[in-house]
């Protein structure tokens, strides 16, 4: 996004709270140009408006692009409805036709029952057991999937080295890197309600903010 896209988008937040149009936004524009760039324009603003449509605080860096996240993936399946493509393959092919039963789940549900093995599912005598594990697995997989989906997309890739170099490295060098990527995460993470509450001066500055990025693009064009 622009800066005036972006300037867009904290002009149509901060007309939901006409306290905060005196203070400097300005701090709160930089960090969402930054934490929502890879996010088109259009997105971004239909992920603002909703969660402008309940939200009590000023909007969060993570609310928006969980929202975004959730206009793009849509609705995920539930640990129950995984559960129920597993037993409806259990009946059909049982223990021998692992291949027929695996194809006969959707991509992410077959994956778990590998996870798990097959044959060792349908040869548990504690089916209760099995569906509690199955459930805590799943549910374990969704968050830890969409939260990494909800991240900026150079945080992904950084958390996607770090994880690459880990097997290479020993237990205490392993730390010390994923423990890089966290707080990196953590410095990134969402201080937008800080910037607003601690901002001072005039929310005119926010036209500074984004003729500074027009200047810019401005010498650019002039020296191509």
């Amino acid at each position: 996004m622009t800066k005036l896209e972006v300037g867009r988008l904290i002009a149509a937040a901060a007309a939901n709270w006409p306290q905060l149009q005196e203070r400097d936004l300005a701090p709160t524009a930089a960090l969402w140009e930054r934490m929502l760039a890879d996010i088109p324009y259009e997105l971004a603003e239909r992920a603002l408006a909703k969660v402008l449509a309940t939200a009590r605080f000023f909007p969060t860096v993570a609310e928006i692009r969980s929202a975004a996240l959730e206009l793009t993936q849509g609705r995920r399946k539930t640990a129950a409805e995984a559960w129920d493509e597993v037993t409806q393959a259990m009946r059909r092919y049982g223990y021998y036709s692992e291949a027929e039963a695996l194809a006969s789940m959707t991509p992410e549900v077959a994956a778990m029952c590998q996870r798990f093995g097959w044959r060792d599912m349908c040869s548990c005598e504690d089916v209760e057991v099995l569906r509690g594990q199955f459930r805590k697995a799943w549910e374990a997989q969704q968050d830890a999937e969409r939260e990494m989906a909800v991240l900026p997309a150079p945080i992904r890739e950084m958390i996607q080295v770090a994880s690459e170099r880990v097997p290479s490295l020993g237990a205490g060098n392993k730390a010390t890197h994923v423990g890089h990527a966290h707080d990196e995460r953590r410095r990134l993470a969402d201080p937008g309600r800080a910037d607003v509450a601690c901002a001072k001066g005039s929310f005119k500055s926010l036209g500074g903010w984004i003729d500074t990025g027009r200047d810019v693009a401005d010498a650019e064009g002039e020296e191509g």
